[in-house]
């Protein structure tokens, strides 16, 4: 008798596992990719990228370049270094003396009530003065153009309509 509970459990398994492979398949194919940037008015539009960063030494200088090296948007990049223990601030500071684009804000305390990452987004909101705003992570990399043509693909170049 227990067996059989195990076949039927295999076999409800691997339905479920077949399913989901299914459905990301779907998922996969029908994914629209963003079309190649055709044009954007004159001013550019203006973005604001926000990143929150804890002990991202390895990745954060190259993310900062490569961000800052988006084309076709005014950008203004705000890192928000939240507590690191590692050499994230001294590379912030140079950064940050580098490229006047990018502001670096530093939490020190996590407030009662509040996730890490979730309050560093919100307090590097406070900063934020483009039209559109990316939230992203310390290691995520973007091609040159993908920010323009994500705006460019909404419609239109500004978030008010």
């Amino acid at each position: 008798m227990g067996w059989h509970i195990l076949q039927i459990i295999f076999w409800i398994t691997a339905a479920f596992w077949l399913l989901a492979a299914a459905e990301m398949l779907r998922s996969i194919l029908t994914l629209r990719h963003l079309p190649p940037l055709q044009s954007l008015p004159e001013p550019p539009p203006t973005l604001s990228v926000l990143i929150a960063v804890r002990d991202e030494s390895a990745r954060i200088e190259k993310t900062v370049r490569q961000i800052l090296a988006q084309q076709a948007v005014a950008l203004q990049l705000i890192v928000v270094n939240d507590r690191s223990r590692d050499a994230t601030p001294q590379i912030l500071g140079r950064l940050a003396d580098e490229f006047q684009q990018l502001k670096t804000i530093t939490i020190d305390h996590l407030p009662e009530n509040w996730l890490g990452k979730c309050h560093a987004m919100h307090v590097g909101a406070h900063y934020a003065s483009g039209e559109w705003l990316l939230f992203t992570d310390g290691d995520v990399w973007l091609a040159p153009d993908v920010a323009a043509r994500a705006i460019a693909a909404d419609g239109a170049t500004s978030p008010a309509r």
